[in-house]
């Protein structure tokens, strides 16, 4: 080896360019092969996977089994090879149970009848990350859960809800749309913790077996007939109650008027008596004001006459008392003065030689002047 190396290194130049030559041929060869393959498998795991509007993505890691949840729409790039794209509709989704698809859902009702149902089973999806990721994860990737939890379920469920109706039942929408209620809160309260969301169970067509099918048309038949007969006895008694009814209020009006008429006398007697027992009391209280008022006004007079009288009588005292001495002289002169004052003297003078001899003097009658004399004494008085 040594002589081998000895000889290579000692060589001539052109020995040693064309070793070197041969090495880098070789390490480039090994670059360019490596760098195909790895483009070759950048295009083979390279992916495109699109979401549109309706849809919500779901990349799955193949490796960790992580669940990449993609709400936006549009084309997202993935590692083919380490991953794998689903999308689900996010949408109003429907599964149809029916006899077209040779899927009908069969019944025995409660009281032996074998009934076909058609149905239609409207659900949504949670667009929640961790609902997706907790749905994929029960139900597995694509479209299983449709068979899994919606029409397996559905169908396990409503066999039971509308395998209490009878076979009557069947014909009354509203007891098929209260089991179909049932039903769908049932499943909601199943399929809500695997992020699915029942939104209608919809009962169609539905069909007995062709033996059932005619004894219940002959039954129907047989219905029409009895309820005909009850509907036309229902319409003559509400006939009669619709006449004892307008008996009963013409009955009442009359009442009411009866009524209202004795109300109206009672009513005006009252008044009558009001007013005649108001006129007394106006009348009593008259009286009496106009009573004390009369009272009043001769006991007022009683005291003026009184207090007149006491008046006069007291100036009668003073008078008496004034005219005991002096003064009632004084009075009476005084008073006899005023009265010669007033008189008239009237006479006839006789002259004798040019000498009045005397003068006659005439008295005024006594009425006309007020004083009278006395014919005793010749004197006046007044």
């Amino acid at each position: 080896m040594d002589r081998k190396s000895t000889q290579t290194n000692g060589g001539p130049p052109g020995t040693n360019l064309a070793a070197m030559f041969q090495y880098f041929k070789g390490t480039l060869i090994l670059a360019l092969v490596t760098a195909v393959l790895l483009l070759a498998l950048l295009l083979v795991g390279l992916r495109f996977g699109e979401v549109d509007g309706t849809q919500v993505g779901a990349l799955l890691n193949n490796i960790n089994g992580e669940v990449e949840v993609i709400t936006s729409a549009g084309t997202h790039l993935y590692n083919g090879i380490t991953k794998t794209f689903h999308v689900l509709d996010k949408t109003v989704q429907q599964v149809e149970m029916s006899q077209q698809n040779d899927d009908e859902l069969k019944i025995k009702t409660v009281d032996g009848s074998n009934v076909q149902l058609d149905l239609n089973i409207m659900y949504s999806i949670q667009l929640e990350p961790d609902a997706v990721r907790e749905l994929l994860k029960d139900s597995g990737v694509g479209e299983s859960y449709k068979v899994k939890w919606i029409r397996d379920y559905g169908r396990s469920i409503c066999r039971s809800a509308f395998g209490e109706l009878t076979t009557e039942d069947f014909y009354d929408p509203a007891k098929r749309q209260e089991k179909a209620m049932k039903a769908m809160d049932e499943l909601n309260e199943r399929l809500n913790p695997h992020s699915l969301m029942v939104i209608q169970v919809n009962p169609k067509n539905f069909r007995f077996y062709e033996e059932y099918e005619e004894k219940i048309r002959e039954k129907k038949l047989a219905d029409q007939s009895v309820e005909e007969e009850v509907s036309k006895a229902r319409a003559a008694q509400q006939v009669m109650e619709r006449m004892r009814v307008e008996a009963e209020k013409e009955k009442e009006v009359e009442l009411q008027k009866v009524k209202g008429a004795m109300e109206e006398l009672i009513v005006t007697a009252n008044a009558d008596a009001e007013r005649v027992i108001e006129e007394a009391k106006a009348y009593a209280v008259n009286t009496r004001v106009g009573a004390e008022a009369e009272l009043y006004t001769m006991q007022s007079k009683a005291e003026a006459v009184l207090a007149k009288s006491k008046a006069e009588a007291e100036g009668m005292k003073k008078l008496a008392q004034a005219m005991k001495g002096e003064g009632g002289i004084n009075l009476v002169k005084m008073e006899y003065s005023k009265r010669l004052s007033s008189m008239k003297l009237t006479g006839q003078p006789f002259v004798v030689g040019g000498v009045t001899e005397r003068f006659e003097h005439y008295e005024e009658p006594a009425s006309r002047r007020g004083i009278t004399s006395s014919p005793a004494t010749g004197k006046e008085s007044q």
